[in-house]
């Protein structure tokens, strides 16, 4: 576990809403990239996921995914 982890864990852990699978608790609860997407109905899941991707923290946006955010210095996870 990196600091970024252990600090999570050392402020009450990760918080599961109703209705919230722990995956998604998770994903929400650590750091990580948001992938813009476009409606296309060409694709099986109806939606093409873009190069383009915004920092779960600061809001940064970047042109492809990063081990860390060039904006705030946040470690990524991938899951």
């Amino acid at each position: 576990m990196d600091e970024k982890e252990t600090e999570v864990l050392r402020k009450g852990g990760i918080k599961i809403g109703k209705n919230e699978s722990v995956l998604e608790a998770i994903r929400n609860g650590l750091p990580h990239w948001i992938h813009e997407t476009v409606d296309d109905d060409t694709y099986v899941i109806g939606k093409r996921y873009l190069r383009e991707c915004t920092c779960s923290e600061c809001g940064y946006k970047v042109s492809f995914e990063r081990p860390v955010c060039p904006h705030c210095g946040v470690k990524m996870r991938k899951f």
